[in-house]
């Protein structure tokens, strides 16, 4: 490599013609100027005696000059005949090779032989390399928001550099007067832009471009060459994570809401939603997910169904961003424990006006024992008894009994009148609290006495009202009372219930009396409850919580589970069964029967719309009736 050079061509004895060459660089614009000077020279004591102008030629990287000049020449002279320059440019590396070559028209006889034109051969030189732009040599991965350092491989130590970075043709920032290293900080306007870049992902490529420059001064006419570019991978920190400000739980039943002002077990509806969600840095919320009491829910506000448990509930909310990053927060929340208003004891006697029994009494003495639910100290019983004659239409409020705000046990004993002795009376007594109300029904019979003569039959017990014998009370054959010969019987006081409610209605409909003789029998067991009646017919009814019981089974799309139900008594014919409940926690399941159904058990079948994994910790609720015959 040089920057200059010399090449000539000797002749005859004594004379030489030979080319000169510098080279002058230019780092910033990558070019050389050439500048070549062509020489006559006498060697010695030789002279050239020329009047006219010959013509000489110089050609530099291919470019050829021409001009004519005197070649007189005096012994031992060295004539300049020529000077040409020309620019020459680099390779994009720096490199280049160039030739140079001559010649000299000297048109003269010298020492008895003539001379034309003397040549000057080219030779190629290869110049210095002129240093070229910097490329980075080192750029690594990185998370955004966190300091890295870069290095930049330079040609000279006198150059620096202009640092730009790009998520795709996105401009993030650039850093100038960098040598060959620095450590990059993203101050908040490149965050923003970076992060603004990658909404949807969770990392980008970025590309660092490095503009060189040749010195402190950085402008287009020190700049160096093109900008060289180098890749990394920039990640966005799992640090930056969606955000819940709130859960909101509110009651939808305004009558708790107003008279409980707290959450009641089987009267609470909740209304959740998700407040103050939001995307971090240029994310977006794109799903929603709330979770309570077992079930999941894919919106940002819910409403649910009864709160079927009561205790403490922890509802769990969770947001899934653009990105792919989720967040969550919990809130708890307790419900109160609640069960609609129990009548454990409903007597009536006939008495007089002061209280004190009396057979033929024309006063009742109403005794009615129960219990509500304390709810805080805020709920309140209320009690009303009602009668009418026997098979009449319309019951008559007769009294009303309210008791303290908080008062949890009820235990009273009105007097009410008037009821002829020679009548029978229906009596209906309705226990409610603030929010449910439960009933039960009794029977006055005429005035007990120990027989009494009517038109067209006798009364054992009471006073006759119907049929051959009317009896009132248990009946014994040699010391042992007939019905246990033959089944049991229901005191007129005795008090049944299916699901929350009575059997009544389902009694009334088959138009059977639940508190008259006609009732054969009835019981419970770990199956059930059941009742027998006289004329053959029986029925029996399931009301149970139970754990570990599923609905996964896929049917279509829907989901099915099962469950076998052995009846507390057996039929003589298959019954007709219903199951009206199958509900899995407070989810919306439903239940039918899988046919067929044999004497002794049925087949409860529970249906949902999403899969219900077994639990040990979710209650599975199942209510089921069943009708038949007992007997031909």
């Amino acid at each position: 490599m040089a920057l200059n050079g010399s090449l000539g061509n000797t002749f005859r004895t004594g004379f030489r013609v030979q080319i000169d060459w510098t080279a002058k660089q230019n780092v910033s614009g990558n070019y050389s100027d050439i500048t070549a000077k062509l020489y006559i020279k006498s060697l010695g004591s030789y002279t050239i005696n020329a009047s006219a102008n010959k013509t000489c030629k110089i050609t530099i990287d291919g470019t050829t000059y021409s001009t004519s000049a005197n070649i007189s020449l005096s012994a031992n002279q060295t004539k300049l005949l020529a000077t040409y320059t020309k620019r020459v440019y680099h390779n994009s590396n720096g490199s280049k090779t160039i030739g140079v070559s001559g010649s000299a028209e000297i048109n003269a006889t010298l020492g008895g032989t003539h001379y034309g034109t003397v040549n000057i051969s080219n030779i190629n030189f290869t110049l210095d390399n002129i240093a070229r732009n910097s490329r980075i040599s080192s750029f690594p991965n990185f998370t955004i928001g966190e300091d890295f350092n870069i290095t930049i491989d330079r040609a000279s130590s006198n150059y620096t550099h202009i640092v730009s970075m790009y998520v795709g043709n996105t401009y993030i920032g650039e850093w100038s007067n960098i040598g060959a290293s620095a450590t990059i900080s993203l101050n908040r306007t490149h965050l923003n832009r970076l992060y603004g870049a990658i909404p949807n992902t969770t990392s980008a490529t970025v590309t660092l471009m490095c503009a060189t420059y040749n010195g402190a001064t950085q402008n287009n006419s020190t700049m160096i060459g093109g900008r060289l570019s180098k890749t990394a991978v920039a990640t966005v920190s799992s640090s930056i994570v969606p955000s819940i400000r709130s859960i909101e739980v509110s009651e939808i039943n305004t009558n708790v809401s107003d008279l409980i002002d707290a959450f009641v077990q089987g009267l609470s509806n909740l209304s959740i939603s998700i407040v103050g969600a939001e995307g971090a840095e240029f994310s977006t919320i794109k799903s929603y997910q709330i979770e309570f009491d077992g079930t999941r829910y894919g919106s940002r506000s819910i409403e649910t169904g009864k709160i079927g448990n009561s205790g403490s509930f922890t509802i769990i909310a969770t947001v899934v961003d653009s990105r792919g990053r989720s967040a969550s927060i919990s809130k708890s929340i307790n419900v109160l424990p609640y069960t609609p208003p129990k009548i454990t004891n409903f007597i009536i006697e006939r008495c007089n006006n002061n209280g004190e029994i009396n057979a033929l009494g024309t006063y009742i003495k109403v005794t009615v024992k129960g219990s509500i639910t304390s709810l805080n100290n805020k709920n309140q019983a209320i009690t009303k008894i009602y009668s009418k004659e026997r098979m009449g239409e319309e019951y008559t409020l007769k009294d009303t009994i309210t008791g303290g705000i908080g008062n949890t046990i009820v235990n009273i004993s009105p007097i009410v009148s008037e009821y002829p002795i020679l009548s029978s009376f229906d009596f209906k007594v309705e226990l409610s609290d603030l929010f449910r109300t439960t009933n039960a029904s009794n029977v006055m019979s005429t005035a007990q006495v120990p027989m009494s003569l009517g038109k067209t039959g006798v009364g054992i017990g009471k006073i006759w009202e119907q049929g051959a014998l009317d009896v009132s009370g248990h009946i014994y054959e040699d010391g042992t009372p007939l019905k246990n010969k033959y089944s049991s019987k229901v005191h007129t006081h005795d008090y049944l219930s299916l699901n929350g409610g009575t059997v009544h209605g389902v009694i009334d409909s088959l138009g059977l009396s639940i508190s008259g003789s006609n009732i054969a029998e009835h019981g419970s067991n770990s199956n059930g409850d059941y009742i027998r009646f006289f004329n053959g017919v029986q029925i029996c009814w399931l009301r149970t919580e139970v754990y570990n019981q599923s609905i996964d089974t896929a049917y279509g799309s829907l989901y099915i589970g099962q469950r076998n139900w052995t009846f507390p008594v057996s039929f003589i014919t298959p019954p007709a069964v219903h199951c009206s409940e199958f509900r899995y926690a407070t989810g919306a399941s439903w239940g039918t029967i899988l046919s067929p159904v044999n004497t002794t058990s049925a087949s409860l079948r529970g249906i949902d719309a999403y899969s219900r994994p077994a639990s040990s910790s979710q209650v599975v609720r199942i209510s089921a009736i069943a009708i038949g015959k007992w007997k031909h």
